[in-house]
């Protein structure tokens, strides 16, 4: 599928593989500058969008520094005498000056060769949808569906076709102007990351455990409060000598990885947030049956408390025919520094 001379990129493929070479020593400088303007509106679309939402200091120094740097490269490039509205390196990218338009998002209902509909559940809702999310400045619609849609779930695809330009208003699912494009997609391949996009780095960080997260994680931002409930299917990674002193110091281990997150939840907040100072204060463990920590296990959490700078959190584990193999119980210290 194309759309005018944009090509969308194929499984494994990066979409900017099917941009025209660029050779920095060939190229003509007429030719550089008059590419220069775009790139200085698609850096500054970047920078803006991650100062939006990043609220790691070192982070909003490095895209602070990025528009500084587009600064110098739009007074080189002469934006002004071009006929470039040079208020958006300031402000962003705002359109035509004089008029409000509305957002722009898409959408993707990628199906596999079973016919199965790729939904993800979103982080801060709760709410089952097909990968959705904002355009993009220098991608075109159907470019942005192949990113978002392997940053969100690790699934490749290809756009087949545009199914609807929904108004996000007038169907009432959105507060703002947006008009969203939804796009028909075949799955080609990768495997399933759930909410890695949400989670950032930590979803791929090396850990001694494989987490599935039944309910959406605290990693993720939060736009609202939620129960005091968490649920995870854990297993150790790797396979495991038959030792049951072992085992029973792994569930231990695990029982400590996310026992506090159903705390943060009714607080609407996240472990995203740089603000937030945690410590155990004591943590009790009750094993009830031996069990294989490298078999899968479900952890359920709950938080009956949370008040005064101290959470207590409660959990239980159970294998995979439902018996109860262990119980736990935790408290924390939980600060917000401002």
């Amino acid at each position: 599928m194309s759309e005018g001379t944009n090509q969308v990129a194929g499984p494994g493929q990066d979409i900017r593989d099917n941009q025209d070479d660029f050779d920095p020593v060939n190229a003509s400088a007429s030719g550089v500058i008059d590419d220069l303007p775009a790139w200085i509106l698609s850096l500054t679309a970047v920078a803006r969008t991650g100062l939006a939402f990043s609220d790691s200091l070192y982070e909003r120094e490095r895209y602070e520094e990025i528009l500084k740097v587009v600064a110098r490269m739009q007074e080189a490039a002469g934006a002004r005498d071009r006929g470039v509205d040079t208020s958006v390196f300031a402000e962003g990218p705002r359109g035509i000056p004089g008029y409000v338009t509305p957002k722009t998002a898409v959408g993707a209902i990628v199906l596999d060769a079973s016919r199965r509909v790729l939904l993800i559940r979103r982080a801060d809702s709760g709410v089952w949808l097909y990968p959705t999310g904002w355009a993009d400045v220098g991608y075109s619609p159907a470019e942005v569906v192949v990113k978002e849609v392997q940053e969100e779930t690790g699934v490749h695809c290809t756009p087949t076709h545009l199914l609807a330009v929904l108004d996000g208003m007038r169907l009432g699912f959105t507060q703002v102007a947006m008009y969203s494009s939804i796009f028909l997609c075949r799955a080609d391949g990768g495997e399933l990351t759930p909410w890695a996009d949400s989670m950032g780095d930590w979803y791929y960080r090396p850990r001694p455990f494989e987490i599935r997260y039944v309910l959406p994680p605290t990693m993720a931002k939060l736009k609202q409060p939620r129960e005091p409930k968490q649920m995870i299917w854990l297993r150790a990674d790797g396979e495991l000598p038959d030792q049951p002193l072992l085992h029973a110091c792994l569930f231990a281990y695990a029982s400590d990885m996310t026992l506090l997150d159903s705390t943060l939840l009714p607080h609407q907040l996240s472990w995203m947030d740089r603000r937030i100072f945690a410590a155990s204060l004591d943590h009790a463990m009750w094993f009830h049956r031996n069990a294989r920590a490298d078999d899968w296990f479900l952890y359920d959490m709950v938080s009956p408390t949370t008040q005064h700078s101290r959470g207590l959190a409660q959990g239980k584990m159970y294998d995979q025919s439902g018996r109860l193999l262990l119980s736990v119980a935790q408290e924390g210290l939980i600060r917000v520094r401002d």
